[in-house]
């Protein structure tokens, strides 16, 4: 009886140490993932504040370009402040109000946030919108950052290819499982585990924390989409989400307002 107390006893020890290590784990996942959400607005606002200097430092002071780069700085700025909300959303279990949102605007707000990150990497960008993609119920900002991470990923994607072949084609389109599908194609070296790439922490980058594609994973589940990877025959590699289509009338339109999912 004494060893089966005692051996009961370890096994309880055992399967607490396991709920402490697995807590410690989320809360590092977590952290991480809070971190990452937040460099990418915080970095996009030193940059831009960096480009806004050298404008009104130029002989003469170009007023008008350190004025479209103010307003990115504001997006930016506000981009760090809906993951704040978000996060606090998280916490305190409260639910967003859905809105309708155009996802061909979303795309080309991501493309123009990238304009100079596209030019200096050479990337040649081939947009193939369907004018006529019906809207789907998400949060806005959160959907821009989806697309920002997979653009940013098809990017670094090409760097040790050369220029002359880089080259990143975006197309929305409407299935007939009554979804929409936006593809990121890019024509670098493929990947190398497809199935793994939206896995937390898995990174084949040297200064990568291997978040960006897991938070856009849990993201697109989130609203009951799907996210997908895989090489393509003619070289490089295809990541495509697709999203449910929302009922006209049963959501409101956002053109930027956002709440959390």
């Amino acid at each position: 009886i004494d060893d089966e107390v005692r051996a009961q006893e370890s096994l309880r020890l055992a399967d607490e140490r396991l709920a402490r290590a697995l807590r410690a784990a989320s809360l590092s996942e977590l952290s991480v993932s809070i971190a990452h959400e937040l460099n990418q607005p915080l970095q996009a606002v030193v940059a831009n504040t960096g480009a806004f200097q050298r404008w009104l430092a130029a002989d003469p002071p170009n007023f008008n370009h350190a004025s479209r780069v103010a307003q990115k700085i504001i997006r930016n700025a506000d981009a760090a402040a809906q993951v704040i909300t978000r996060i606090r959303a998280l916490f305190s279990k409260t639910e967003g109000e859905p809105y309708a949102i155009d996802l061909n605007a979303v795309i080309r707000e991501v493309c123009d946030l990238l304009g100079d990150r596209l030019a200096s990497s050479s990337v040649k960008l081939d947009l193939q919108l369907d004018p006529g993609l019906p809207t789907t119920t998400a949060d806005h900002v959160q959907m821009e950052q989806v697309v920002l991470n997979i653009v940013r990923n098809g990017i670094e994607a090409m760097q040790d290819v050369n220029i002359n072949v880089r080259s990143l084609r975006i197309v929305s389109r409407r299935q007939n499982d009554e979804t929409v599908e936006v593809e990121v194609r890019d024509s670098g070296r493929g990947l190398g585990d497809p199935e793994r790439i939206f896995e937390a922490f898995y990174t084949t980058k040297p200064d990568g924390m291997g978040m960006g594609l897991a938070i856009c994973h849990s993201i697109v589940e989130a609203h009951r989409g799907r996210l997908w990877a895989e090489n393509v025959e003619t070289g490089g590699a295809s990541i495509t989400f697709s999203l449910p289509i929302c009922a006209a009338d049963s959501t409101k339109t956002s053109t930027g307002a956002t709440v959390g999912v």
